[in-house]
């Protein structure tokens, strides 16, 4: 194409852009914007919550694998499952509170529910990451 046929096209283009119409309605930002923050809010949360260390043995709770589920919603409400090495921890009420602080302190997080639930059982074997299984002296060939 010649440059002169280039510079007519983008002035046509130019004069008529605002006739131009779409095929498709524009999609709301808002929604998109929602189910976006939605997710990313999910993640900002875990995120925190991978700071958050086991205080007797001194490990990131999440890569112990004691937090189970992390559910946001829209209204800056979130929902975390977790569990504790034994039933009979004495330090579940403190562990409940770091992971309840570490949820409200982040960004867009406003209010925070923590359940503590034993089923599954943790078992470090399967929800534990493979290097906090060679930290506590696990490997697939050595059991308890």
């Amino acid at each position: 194409m010649s440059e002169e046929k280039i510079e007519q096209k983008q002035e046509d283009t130019i004069q008529n852009k605002d006739s131009v119409q779409t095929e498709k309605p524009e999609k709301s930002l808002t929604d998109e914007k929602s189910l976006t923050d939605k997710k990313s809010l999910t993640d900002m949360v875990w995120d925190s919550l991978k700071k958050v260390m086991e205080p007797e043995m001194g490990v990131p709770m999440v890569d112990l694998g004691l937090i189970y589920t992390v559910e946001t919603k829209d209204n800056g409400h979130t929902n975390i499952t977790m569990t504790l090495t034994s039933p009979f921890c004495p330090m579940s009420g403190y562990m409940v509170q770091l992971v309840e602080n570490a949820a409200l302190d982040t960004e867009g997080i406003k209010t925070a529910e923590v359940e503590v639930v034993f089923d599954p059982p943790w078992d470090p074997m399967t929800m534990a990451t493979e290097e906090i299984r060679e930290i506590m002296g696990y490997n697939s060939n050595n059991m308890w």
